[in-house]
């Protein structure tokens, strides 16, 4: 891995090999873990991928204008572009392995920023049920 991953860290890596739907591809992801999860154990984070195929899905989260990318010098010339543009796709969080697919930081997003905590907010609401629905739950169990 290329540079110190953190919450925030925009990574490029190949997304392949993967299955169905799943982003595929060299592309860039946010780091929405802590950084790396345990350091001791693997460069694991979780991430989520951004695309430029907008295709108007509900689990688009559009890229405001103005995230600099200025790590993607040491991409390939058609790889480089200087500010992150598109959606993040929030319904295809991945746990990956940021060494073992040779991960490059290439810019940062500020986690204190409304469009992080829009991904985060987005993300939690995608991995939670409503608190309304809990007695329903429980009857079911």
């Amino acid at each position: 891995m290329t540079g110190i991953a953190e919450r925030g860290s925009i990574v490029w890596f190949n997304h392949h090999p993967t299955r169905g739907h799943e982003q595929n591809g060299y592309r860039a992801s946010i780091v929405i873990s802590d950084g790396i999860i345990d350091p001791t154990l693997n460069q694991i984070a979780l991430t989520v991928p951004v695309t430029t195929q907008i295709m108007g899905h509900t689990f688009e989260f559009p890229v405001p204008r103005g995230i600099g990318t200025p790590g993607t010098h040491v991409l390939a010339p058609q790889n480089r572009f200087s500010e992150l543009s598109g959606v993040v796709l929030i319904n295809n969080v991945r746990t990956v392995d940021l060494a073992a697919r040779n991960a490059i930081v290439i810019g940062r997003v500020d986690p204190e920023s409304e469009f992080f905590i829009g991904i985060i907010d987005r993300v939690m609401a995608i991995m939670s049920f409503p608190e309304d629905d809990e007695e329903e739950w429980e009857r079911e169990a």
